[in-house]
């Protein structure tokens, strides 16, 4: 989702990133490495920021366990984690937050017709309009719940 937003963001604003492997193209003293479990390793991301995103993600095709992060993972990451992230953002003066979850709360729709042709790019299959995914959208957490 990061690399989604990224080119927005920076379009409008001088953009830092904070994650565990870093970022392409950005530089170091804007490039923060470390986990969000560690509230002290990562307060320095957070000097002198006005606003911040947070996107956990765990358990999805990017983690570092893929599809298979356990419930350890899951807590450290987005509970844990989360808590961390706005406890520094708290500490160091940052003014605006947005927080935004992880999207594996809608997986199983890219599953489904017709988001099936749109998650993989048959757009021949594409209908002409189809209903778009809300925050009323059924759940369907389904990879999660082995």
């Amino acid at each position: 989702m990061g690399q989604a937003i990224r080119p927005a963001l920076e379009a409008r604003y001088d953009a830092a990133a904070l994650s565990r492997s870093g970022v392409t193209g950005l530089a170091d003293d804007l490039n923060f490495r470390g986990s969000i479990a560690d509230l002290e390793s990562i307060r320095p991301a957070f000097e002198g920021m006005g606003s911040g995103v947070h996107l956990p993600a765990d358990g999805g095709v990017h983690s570092l366990t893929g599809m298979d992060a356990g419930w350890a993972s899951i807590l450290e990451h987005h509970i844990v984690g989360t808590y961390n992230v706005f406890t520094a953002a708290r500490d160091t003066g940052v003014r605006r937050g947005v927080f935004a979850s992880t999207g594996a709360v809608v997986l199983g729709y890219e599953d489904e017709a017709p988001w099936l042709s749109l998650a993989s790019g048959d757009a021949a299959r594409l209908p002409e309009s189809w209903p778009i995914l809300t925050r009323d959208a059924e759940p369907k957490p389904h990879r999660l719940m082995r």
